[in-house]
């Protein structure tokens, strides 16, 4: 529930999430982003957050919404260029450029 200590904590919603989480049962998400199987790509929210990159820049102002929509389109150019303006953030600045970081 990290991403919900402070967002919205009190909404119907996320008790239902908190629900699914303290009876240990997976959650029927809808998705809203989904990245293609082809793409071979590995996404990691808990490193993103960790380097300091916002919610927002992916998901906007969820914050203010009910309802989640897709704010960003997950091209290999948006993700590339993230990489590259928070370069300074990874611990290894090659990484940033580095296929592997993603693709495995």
């Amino acid at each position: 529930m990290t991403c919900h200590t402070g967002v919205k904590p009190d909404s119907a919603e996320i008790r239902k999430v908190k629900a699914y989480l303290e009876h240990r049962e997976e959650i029927p998400w809808r998705r809203i982003y989904a990245l293609s199987g082809e793409a071979a790509v590995f996404f990691n929210h808990h490193r993103h957050a960790a380097a300091g990159v916002k919610c927002a820049a992916c998901h906007g102002d969820a914050a203010s919404r009910d309802v989640l929509m897709r704010e960003v389109r997950l091209t290999m150019g948006f993700c590339v260029e993230c990489h590259r303006q928070n370069s300074s953030k990874f611990r290894d600045k090659r990484l940033a450029d580095d296929c592997v970081t993603c693709h495995r």
